[in-house]
């Protein structure tokens, strides 16, 4: 038990050192302390390998060291977490190098928010201490974007063979009041959710993003649209037959429902390790919409799906405000 406690404490401990980091970082950045753009991405480069990779690389021997007894879940959102930090600190540092890119403050900032904010989410999934904060839906949102799709137009120049043409809308209720929950793990949910949307819609497409607070009910419905192909429901079904979490006697039944509306093959993109874009991008395992439904569902939420064959795909969420 001593073990036990003493891995978890390092776990904790090595988490909270990198966030420091980061936080200084992006303190830094706030300030306009920094020098030109290779300067900075030195700095981003040195945060991500020194601090970032090697406590993660320590956070992960300590998990196998915990023995076969240790919780699968940890090892699970570590895998996640690796994932997720790699590819925005690997963003980060090349946007650095591309000149003219306008928002780099903006962009640069969002981006650390992210990696603070998926370092505390695990740390609290580690040590199970979780303080409710005070936070804003639409605060999540806007940084969001910022961290999915920092190649469009408006940031990168003109003729930049990285520009993707894709394009956000927002409708965001101004009314929208603060929300008391783990802040951290209902931006999560909403960035996997905003991540497959901007890859459903692919580089030419449009997402979508509403906010509408309900006051009679108490009630916040989030709605994130894309203009993809829809939902394959061929492939989740045999990704999800892959994955095992469902049998053929079982797919039999759910192939049936034809419905654009919570279908039950919807429902499977919730599993661990089902994903519609596993065969497309192989960087995409399957794992964030189980984090998604997981969150939304502990704060009380509910996620419906909308999905018609070459019409794209709509996530609406409802979570109570109290």
């Amino acid at each position: 038990m001593t073990s036990y406690l003493a891995a978890y404490g390092t776990i904790s401990q090595a988490a909270s050192e990198t966030i420091d980091q980061v936080m200084s970082l992006k303190a830094k950045i706030k300030g306009k302390c920094f020098g030109p753009s290779r300067s900075l991405q030195e700095e981003v480069r040195k945060l991500y390998e020194r601090d970032v990779t090697e406590r993660l690389q320590l956070i992960s021997r300590l998990i196998v060291d915990l023995g076969t007894n240790r919780p699968a879940r940890f090892a699970s959102a570590l895998s996640r977490l690796w994932l997720n930090l790699a590819d925005v600190s690997d963003q980060m540092i090349d946007i650095l190098y591309i000149p003219g890119y306008r928002g780099l403050q903006k962009i640069v900032v969002a981006q650390l928010d992210h990696i603070q904010r998926s370092l505390a989410y695990f740390q609290k999934k580690v040590t199970k201490k979780e303080e409710p904060t005070t936070f804003n839906v639409n605060y999540h949102l806007r940084d969001i974007v910022r961290v999915v799709s920092p190649y469009r137009s408006g940031f990168v120049p003109m003729g930049d063979e990285r520009l993707v043409e894709m394009e956000f809308r927002e409708k965001l209720d101004e009314a929208v009041p603060h929300m008391v929950g783990d802040s951290e793990a209902i931006y999560l949910a909403l960035y996997h959710i905003v991540d497959n949307a901007v890859i459903a819609a692919g580089a030419q497409g449009t997402v979508s993003m509403y906010t509408k607070f309900h006051d009679r009910f108490k009630q916040l419905q989030v709605a994130v649209a894309d203009t993809g192909k829809g939902i394959d429901r061929n492939g989740v079904l045999k990704s999800a037959l892959e994955a095992e979490v469902l049998n053929p006697k079982q797919a039999g039944k759910i192939r049936k429902d034809m419905s654009d509306h919570n279908n039950k093959i919807f429902e499977l993109i919730f599993k661990p390790r089902v994903s519609t874009f596993a065969y497309e991008d192989k960087r995409h395992k399957g794992i964030g919409l189980t984090v998604a439904i997981e969150e939304i569902s502990r704060h009380g939420g509910k996620i419906e799906i909308h999905s018609k064959p070459g019409r794209g795909t709509t996530f609406q969420i409802y979570l109570r405000i109290k």
